[in-house]
């Protein structure tokens, strides 16, 4: 979508529910309890700073947002979050999103302008050619599961989402960890769940809660996990197919949606 099919405005209150139903669909494929509700937006369009601006169609349908704020102290400019339409290219969209921000931020005085990348890969396609440039910054991210059942029904519409974009492929998922199971019917892009099923499993995949954590959150690679043992599949799948079903489940990269961003 180019720049002149796309206007940018304020966002307003009016635009809560449509900015939710958005994000919803933009954080499908990404994992983390990040709560959104149409309160959120309401608050954020409440801010007098003026860094929170909409993209929308043709149409009027909004297609993305970023939120930013300004410490004027600091001089500190952030850009805390910026949300495509997944049915859109994300970098053509963010990209006007991002100059609307990034003028206002140097009009009021900003020295330093911020953008953590560990919010999405996609940034890199996006702020180099603005001038900015990578600042690696060591951080620890810790996570524990302690209840797997419970783990294993909360990464449910993760699975589902992913799978549904698996093509060439149709049949039954286990994923198993330790002695729980959660299990998936795949016909095209319509994915069944079942937490118990006597049909006949065409895919099962084992690992422990450590393994299925550090794989979905993108921290391990998935196929390294495979060949050292560490997740096990029991399938009548070619090798490469085995591969690729593995690597849509588990994609290297996506970046976390949690509420302290």
């Amino acid at each position: 979508m180019s720049k002149t099919q796309l206007e940018i405005k304020r966002m307003v209150r009016g635009d809560a529910e449509q900015l939710l139903k958005m994000h919803e669909r933009f954080v499908q494929d990404y994992v983390g309890p990040l709560e959104r509700n149409v309160k959120f937006y309401q608050r954020a369009a409440r801010r007098k700073d003026g860094l929170r601006w909409v993209a929308a169609n043709k149409k009027g349908q909004i297609v993305g947002y970023i939120l930013a704020f300004h410490n004027k102290r600091r001089r500190l400019g952030v850009i805390t979050e910026i949300v495509v339409d997944p049915s859109l290219d994300f970098v053509s969209v963010a990209k006007v999103l991002v100059e609307k921000v990034y003028s206002l931020l140097v009009e009021k005085g900003a020295a330093t302008i911020q953008a953590p990348t560990t919010l999405n890969p996609k940034y890199s396609q996006i702020f180099p050619d603005m001038g900015f440039f990578k600042v690696e910054i060591q951080d620890v991210f810790m996570f524990a599961t302690n209840n797997v059942p419970r783990f294993l029904g909360e990464i449910k519409p993760i699975i589902t989402a992913r799978l549904k974009k698996v093509q060439g492929w149709n049949g039954t998922l286990e994923l198993r960890c330790r002695e729980h199971s959660v299990f998936f019917k795949k016909d095209g892009d319509k994915v069944q769940l079942y937490d118990w099923t006597n049909y006949d499993v065409d895919c099962r995949i084992l690992m422990d809660e450590y393994t299925l954590a550090a794989v979905l959150l993108g921290v391990s690679d998935v196929e390294t996990a495979h060949d050292d043992g560490k997740v096990q599949v029991e399938t009548s799948l070619s090798k490469s197919k085995t591969k690729e079903l593995l690597v849509n489940l588990f994609p290297k990269r996506q970046f976390l949606a949690f509420n302290f961003w």
